[in-house]
């Protein structure tokens, strides 16, 4: 769960926007004959764009990144987490 703190431009037709934020993540270790879990912050910035083509109808892009360092005390195991995401969407406004 990550909470963004974002800026946009209000434009009409196009609209870019800019955030970042951060949250809580957890993951599960599963190793014979237990199991490990950890929380750990989470990291993310984003950037994306909205361009309306008509009144109603948008195209929606949008790159997001984040990352995380977790460390397993039970089994030794420190990892680091990079996530990239690019979202592409239509969206339509009522």
């Amino acid at each position: 769960m990550v909470v963004n703190v974002i800026a946009g431009y209000p434009g009409q037709q196009l609209q870019p926007y800019m955030g970042g934020g951060a949250g809580l993540g957890i993951s599960l270790l599963r190793t014979a004959p237990s199991a490990e879990s950890e929380y750990y912050p989470v990291f993310n910035v984003l950037i994306g764009m909205r361009v309306f083509l008509t009144g109603h109808l948008a195209l929606f892009s949008e790159y997001k990144h984040a990352c995380a360092s977790v460390e397993f005390s039970d089994n030794q195991l420190k990892a680091d987490l990079r996530t990239n995401w690019f979202i592409g969407e239509i969206a339509y406004h009522f």
